[in-house]
C-alpha cells in the first residue's frame, strides 16, 4: 500500500482475510477498500467498507467511506456519515472532517460551531482557528474571521490558506497593498511546499486586485 502497488496490496489482503475473524477480518476488509478506491474502483470499494462495518463495526471503516463518498462528489451524503462517526468516536479528527465538510456544503454557522467544540477541548488547534475563521468570513462576520486567522497563523505559521483570507478580509477593508502582501505570502507557502495548483491559484488571486 505505501509503495502504490494496490494490486498487489488486494492479493495479500484477500489471502490475510481468509485467515482472520471479528476485528481483524473488519481492518483487512477496510484496508482492500482503501486499495480499491486507490485503483478507482469505487463500487467495490463502497462495498468493502459496508462489509467491514457489518464485519466489526469498525469506525475506521465510516471514516474511510465519508472520505470516499466526498471523492465521489457526494458531499452531503459524507457529511451526514461523518455526523454519525463524530458521535461514535468524538476526536478532534472525525468534529475536524464534519467541519470541513459543512464548509463545503456551505453550512458555515454549523462550521464554526463545529470548530468551536473542538477548540473548547484543544485551544491549540491550529486548523479549527482557521476553519471557523474561513466560515465567518463567509458569513461576511471579519472581526471574529480575522481574530481567527491571526490566532491560526500564530500557531501553526506553514498553513498558507489563513494568509490568503487574512489578504481577502483586509482587500474588502479597502487595504490593498497588505491584503496583497498576505495574498503573496501564502503563495509563497503554498510555493516551496511543491503546492502548484495552490500557488497559481492564489498569484491570480493577487493579480486580480
Amino acid at each position: 500500500m505505501l509503495i502504490e502497488q494496490h494490486a498487489l496490496a488486494l492479493a495479500d489482503l484477500d489471502t490475510l482475510g481468509a485467515a482472520r475473524k471479528g476485528q481483524q477480518l473488519a481492518d483487512a476488509t477496510v484496508l482492500r477498500g482503501v486499495a480499491l478506491a486507490a485503483l478507482g474502483q469505487h463500487n467495490l470499494a463502497m462495498q468493502s467498507f459496508n462489509q467491514a462495518w457489518t464485519q466489526g463495526r469498525s469506525s475506521l471503516a465510516l471514516a474511510n467511506k465519508a472520505i470516499l463518498l466526498k471523492t465521489m462528489g457526494k458531499q452531503a451524503e459524507a457529511h451526514e456519515l461523518t455526523k454519525q462517526l463524530a458521535i461514535l468516536e468524538p476526536n478532534i479528527a472525525n468534529y475536524y472532517n464534519l467541519g470541513t465538510l459543512q464548509k463545503d456544503l456551505q453550512k458555515y454557522s454549523a462550521c464554526r460551531e463545529t470548530s468551536s467544540i473542538i477548540l473548547r477541548n484543544n485551544s491549540s488547534h491550529a486548523p479549527s482557528y482557521a476553519l471557523r475563521g474561513i466560515c465567518a468570513y463567509q458569513q461576511g462576520q471579519d472581526d471574529p474571521a480575522l481574530a481567527d486567522l491571526l490566532r491560526s497563523h500564530s500557531l501553526e505559521p506553514t498553513q498558507a490558506e489563513p494568509l490568503t483570507y487574512i489578504g481577502k478580509i483586509l482587500l474588502r477593508r479597502g487595504k490593498r497593498d497588505e491584503g496583497v502582501s498576505w495574498i503573496l505570502k501564502a503563495a509563497s507557502l503554498y510555493l516551496q511546499q511543491g503546492k502548484a495548483s495552490e500557488h497559481k491559484q492564489t498569484l491570480d488571486t493577487a493579480r486580480q486586485q
